[in-house]
């Protein structure tokens, strides 16, 4: 017997109905037509929720984080944007980030140093040039002229005492250091030390009388008297 004949009276059932509509009989489940919609629907969710879980599984299992490794060489220190360098007197760290590549590839023998160090120096960027020179000192700390450059770089800085305390050290090596003489005085006459600037430079006038800045410290000696 057809799904859409009532078996009761034999009239016509109408789709999606649960009784038949002539004599009233109510009819078992399976008696009524399914629609194939309904099934390709169950078909379409049970697929869909079995893809929602699958897809929890796996990213619900966080991956571990691993930490990048650390720059091996120079070159890779400056390619890497997280790098800062160490402080230096006059410059923060990250402060210029074009310093921090320079600093993460500053050369590491003695001489290269030097010249890096007199380079800066000469065109006036005398924070790197002062690392350039501490770095040399940590390999040879018994070279005045390297000492007394740092010193003068520390002056030019504005770090004065600093720069008294490396032109000493100068001198403590070599007490005929002209240089480090001459600017020992130049320090002292900017503190308002008349005498030591004076002891000084006349050191440096015993040691280098025919220096071209012989007659520059005498007038600087005289002009001191004056006051």
């Amino acid at each position: 017997m057809s799904q859409n004949i009532c078996p009761n009276c034999g009239g016509k059932l109408e789709e999606g109905k649960s009784f038949c509509p002539a004599c009233g009989k109510l009819l078992k489940a399976d008696s009524a037509p399914a629609k194939q919609g309904n099934l390709r629907d169950v078909v379409i969710i049970m697929g869909a929720l079995v893809i929602i879980f699958v897809a929890y599984l796996i990213f619900s299992q966080k991956p571990e984080q691993t930490k990048p490794p650390m720059p091996t060489s120079s070159e890779e220190m400056a390619a890497n944007k997280d790098f800062k360098h160490p402080p230096i007197s006059g410059m923060a760290g990250g402060a210029y980030p074009e310093y921090d590549k320079v600093i993460a590839s500053l050369p590491t023998g003695y001489d290269s140093l030097v010249q890096l160090g007199n380079h800066f120096m000469d065109n006036q960027v005398f924070p790197l040039a002062i690392e350039c020179y501490q770095r040399a000192i940590k390999l040879d700390s018994l070279n005045p002229d390297v000492i007394t450059d740092l010193g003068a770089s520390y002056y030019a800085m504005g770090d004065v005492d600093k720069a008294v305390a490396q032109f000493q050290k100068a001198i403590a090596i070599n007490p005929n250091h002209a240089i480090a003489l001459f600017n020992l005085g130049i320090s002292y006459r900017g503190q308002n030390d008349f005498d030591k600037a004076k002891y000084y430079w006349g050191k440096y006038l015993e040691v280098a009388p025919n220096s071209p800045l012989s007659d520059t410290v005498k007038k600087y000696i005289s002009d001191m008297d004056l006051k």
